[in-house]
């Protein structure tokens, strides 16, 4: 993964967003990636809990507009249908809830 850094200490899952130049806002690299990276977290027993944290001075800018909207206005798929139920974001959730909370910079 290029823009998304998955790390494992002990029991516990790094995932970090990785592209402080754009502010961090989400292209369909980083949506992929960022599926990805969840998706190793949920198929891995020996991890407990992941930390989602930013690189940069921004934890999001967002979608990236130009590419994720123009793709997402033509009903294209980017990733797999259904990923984000998996995570705790509506009916179905997987082993795991994911509620995170942000202040300041790190």
């Amino acid at each position: 993964m290029e823009r998304i850094r998955y790390e494992v200490t002990g029991r516990v899952a790094r995932i970090g967003l990785g592209r402080p130049e754009k502010r961090n806002a989400f292209n369909l690299q980083m949506l992929r990636e960022l599926a990805q990276a969840f998706t190793d977290y949920e198929d891995d027993s020996e991890v407990w809990c992941a930390l989602l944290y930013a690189e940069g001075e921004h934890f999001t800018g967002g979608l990236e507009l130009n590419e994720v909207g123009r793709r997402w206005r033509t009903g294209r798929r980017s990733f797999r249908t259904g990923w984000w139920i998996r995570w705790g974001w509506g009916r179905g959730a997987g082993r795991s809830r994911w509620w995170w909370r942000c202040r300041g910079t790190a």
